[in-house]
């Protein structure tokens, strides 16, 4: 299908504080295999927004599903187009403050990786990874050699989703699990997460090749390289300006999503398809997220139930500048997988972010104080209006000390403004404490006027009524000690449960899928094995013919044997036979035994003299005369002598007056 050349215009709005997920589209060549193979192109691109979809296996005369996103990059861009086209604005706002995510989803095989990753040794082949760290550090070198009073670091992890367990990549034990914590001031992180503090773009490149050197990846039929787990490259990047209280913090998340897969068409089995049933076990998740977030009505956004969409929180639906790029296969053989990731991203882009720029509290305490004073400057210029004002003869003390501490803190430099509000950030903590000491107080008298108003109640001891609670008390803590116990044991039987509840569902499924496939097999090759079978008994009576034909060849050559035997032995002398057989000689151009000098015998010396007529008369009556003879002559004779064999013989032994001559 034709495609127009189109070329992505760089994704740079203006930011709010509620941004939508930015989605774009990246189609990918058909490969060598699918041109050997045939398969028809399927995408249609007619404008740089939109994107068409033709469905060529049921029915050719169906409409296209057209889909519209923020860029829709073909088969010709090339990688400096796609990171010019949504990766450079994301790297941006990062370096500003922001939070940052990019991350590429679409099936197995459909480029993923190659879009995020790229070829390292080639630069025009550089993905969205190694542009990005080319692009920080070009910005730090440039900031900072322009204001040597702003300095940077940056901080890079690592980690992977792997059969939804989280592993660090840099780690030396890159295979032990981790685990995923949120609370209100750090947001969602992962606990004993390795770190790298890197000052160059070689370190970070270097970080990175070690982290994908330690990725787990496989072979299927769709992808010689297919990837096994979610990659999440974390570049922490914080601005510091020299005396000054200003810090900012920018995180960049680079995720490289594994492929959904379909069994069927990748050929997986064991270790593979456990891996493939946890892929499309948390991309599913990752859609029912993606739903909640869209859904208005909806109350509750799943994040937690699973580790990949848990450490997407912040990308998806939090404070992040967030741009999603969907790989999509252009043949007709993956038109399903196609049209699901299109779906998919179309539902993605309503996805609402509130971003925010990331200052540190004394940030936020400057720009505050910093309006307050713009308000004081304008009460000073009213007020001083009032006091240079000569109708005016009396005013306020007050309102006069008011006035000149406006005008002090107008009169303050940025260092004194700073120390200032350090001072008065102390003095508030103080007071506070001050205050929550003085609640404090104030409790615990009202407690002891309790106790002392009712110290005496009668005649009852309150000594022993105390014993008495305090025994009762330790009694109730020792149950709920007891009661917290089997609860624990409970949550721990529980969870074990849940663990065996998912193998269990997730072998079943395993298992179901190869009993369908097997099944599938299993139905294609039972025709052959009837073919099979029919030929089998074919042959099997053709054999059994063919063998009693043999038999039946046996039994006649034995019994000529048997004939040609008793005639040698009855009609020639053995000394005679001997030398017979020490003269004879076979020919393969005559397929027939020859005797050597045989025409000097009596019987070819005879035929010459007398007339063929009287040399027939001759042999009858002259049977002690040795002839020559060949196997024919002999099977010709041999019906004649059977009737003959069947007399008694004649023990007559023939002359040696006309023997073999030599």
């Amino acid at each position: 299908m034709a495609q127009m050349d189109t070329s992505c215009l760089m994704i740079k709005p203006e930011l709010t504080n509620e941004d939508n997920i930015r989605v774009v589209v990246r189609i990918r060549p058909l490969s060598e295999k699918e041109i050997r193979s045939r398969f028809k192109n399927i995408i249609r691109i007619d404008h740089p927004n939109h994107i068409s979809i033709l469905n060529l296996t049921h029915n050719s005369d169906e409409h296209p599903k057209t889909f519209t996103f923020d860029a829709v990059l073909g088969e010709a861009s090339s990688q400096e187009d796609v990171y010019e086209c949504f990766g450079r604005p994301v790297v941006e706002k990062v370096l500003e403050g922001y939070n940052g995510t990019i991350f590429a989803y679409g099936q197995t095989g459909s480029g993923k990786t190659y879009t995020m990753e790229g070829v390292q040794e080639n630069k025009d082949e550089w993905g969205i990874v190694p542009n990005a760290i080319h692009h920080i550090f070009l910005t730090i070198d440039q900031a900072t050699d322009k204001d040597k009073s702003i300095y940077f670091s940056v901080r890079v992890s690592y980690v992977e989703v792997y059969n939804d367990n989280i592993h660090d990549l840099l780690s030396e034990d890159h295979t032990a699990s981790l685990s995923i914590r949120e609370d209100p001031l750090h947001g969602v992180f992962v606990k004993r997460l390795t770190g790298f503090v890197v000052v160059s773009s070689t370190d970070l490149y270097n970080v990175t090749t070690l982290g994908n050197r330690n990725r787990a990846t496989g072979s299927t039929k769709m992808n010689e390289k297919s990837s096994r787990s979610h990659a999440v490259l974390m570049v922490t990047i914080q601005q510091n300006v020299s005396g000054k209280l200003i810090t900012r913090v920018g995180s960049l998340y680079l995720v490289d999503l594994a492929g959904s897969e379909r069994q069927s068409k990748t050929g997986t089995s064991g270790v593979r398809l456990k891996e493939a049933s946890k892929i499309n076990q948390s991309l599913s998740t990752l859609g029912k997220v993606i739903a909640a977030l869209v859904d208005a009505k909806s109350t509750h956004v799943p994040y937690r139930e699973s580790k990949l969409t848990l450490l997407l929180k912040n990308s998806l639906g939090g404070n992040s500048v967030t741009t999603m790029v969907a790989n999509v296969a252009p043949s007709d053989y993956n038109y399903d997988e196609t049209l699901c990731t299109l779906r998919y991203a179309d539902r993605a882009k309503h996805i609402k972010n509130h971003v925010q720029l990331n200052d540190s509290p004394r940030n936020i305490a400057i720009e505050r104080t910093a309006g307050e004073i713009l308000t004081l400057k304008k009460e000073l210029e009213q007020l001083s209006k009032i006091v240079d004002d000569p109708t005016i003869e009396f005013i306020d003390t007050d309102e006069k000390e008011r006035i000149e501490e406006i005008r002090r803190r107008e009169n303050m430099t940025n260092d004194e403004l700073a120390a200032y509000l350090e001072m008065k950030i102390q003095s508030e903590a103080h007071e506070t404490d001050l205050l929550l000491a003085k609640k404090e107080y104030d409790k615990v008298q009202q407690m002891l006027q309790q106790v002392e108003k009712h110290a005496v109640v009668g005649e009852e001891n309150l000594l022993e009524k105390f014993d008495e609670q305090q025994q009762q008390l330790n009694a109730w803590s020792l149950e709920l000690k007891e009661a917290a116990s089997t609860e624990r044991e409970l949550e721990m039987q529980l969870h074990w449960l849940e663990s065996d509840m998912v193998d269990i569902e997730d072998k079943y499924s395993s298992l179901q899928e190869e009993v369908d496939e097997k099944t599938k097999k299993l139905n294609k090759l039972m025709p052959v094995l009837g073919r099979a079978k029919k030929e089998l008994a074919a042959l099997e009576r053709k054999q059994r013919r063919q063998i009693l034909k043999e038999v039946d060849k046996v039994r006649d050559m034995t019994r000529h044997l048997d004939l040609y035997d008793h005639i040698l032995s009855q009609w020639i002398p053995e000394d005679k036979l001997l030398l017979i057989e020490k003269n004879m000689t076979w020919d393969e151009w005559t397929d027939e035994w020859t005797i050597s000098h045989s025409s000097l015998c009596g019987n070819n010396v005879q035929r010459q003299q007398e007339p063929s007529r009287s040399l027939k008369q001759d042999r009858r009556g002259h049977s002690d005369i040795y002839r020559s003879y060949s196997l024919e002559s002999s099977q010709r004779k041999s019906a004649n002598m059977e009737e003959k064999l069947k007399l008694p013989l004649i023990d007559k032994k023939p002359s040696t007056s006309n023997s073999l001559e030599e």
